[in-house]
């Protein structure tokens, strides 16, 4: 929703060297200004609420994902100069892939219950780079087509919906259940029955109410003439 309602609006930048500098720009000083809030906001209530409402907002997140984004773009269309044009192609390679994923892991088990906006911060950077490599099936270890893929893009909106009930209910079974299992049993548990029963309870929601409403709305969609040739 955030994203919409600020980032968006970054991209009525028409020149992309122009969108990159202003994207990196809001980046640096997004950070600076959260970590301002963050070390002086003890004993002031309103910066309590300001860091809050920006660790909440995630724009610096946003920011990065939209940064790779335009970097992707640029190097697609060949709008680096040649040496940042080969650098940056280092990332699509298979081993890079392999050694991003690797770093994902390690990096997300030891800062496990520690420091989580420097653990998000970095694992947003390592992911953004993941998710472009996805846009290059070329090189891509992994691909999304695929029928259990196309599937889930198909229920993606109930999963988007309905998850957080899910991930409540979960960690509500788990703390009456299964208390004192150590943080990475916990981690696995609690991830593993999100995700499976994420799946389950959208793809009853899609069955059951949405594509009853996705049928109903085509009736009323607009079929626009064919043109004569």
């Amino acid at each position: 929703m955030q994203f919409y309602f600020f980032h968006a609006h970054f991209f009525r930048i028409k020149k992309i060297n122009h969108l990159l500098i202003a994207l990196i720009s809001f980046l640096i000083l997004f950070t600076l200004f959260f970590n301002l809030v963050k070390h002086y906001q003890y004993g002031h209530p309103v910066l309590i609420i300001i860091r809050s409402f920006y660790y909440y907002v995630r724009f610096d997140y946003l920011s990065i994902g939209a940064i790779m984004a335009v970097l992707f773009y640029k190097y697609s269309y060949r709008l680096f100069n040649r040496k940042s044009q080969k650098a940056f192609g280092l990332i699509f390679t298979k081993t890079s892939q392999v050694l991003l994923l690797i770093l994902l892991f390690l990096f997300s088990y030891l800062y496990l219950g520690t420091d989580i906006l420097a653990a998000a911060t970095i694992t947003t950077l390592l992911v953004s780079l993941l998710i472009v490599n996805l846009c290059s099936a070329k090189t891509s270890i992994y691909s999304l087509n695929n029928e259990v893929f196309i599937f889930i893009g198909e229920i993606s909106y109930s999963i988007y919906l309905l998850h957080k009930f899910v991930v409540h209910f979960v960690i509500w079974c788990y703390t009456a259940c299964l208390p004192g299992q150590g943080l990475v049993v916990e981690n696995l548990i609690i991830y593993l029955c999100s995700l499976l029963l994420s799946v389950g309870v959208a793809t009853l929601s899609y069955y059951g109410i949405e594509r009853y409403f996705l049928r109903l709305k085509a009736r009323f969609a607009k079929v626009p003439d064919k043109k004569p040739l």
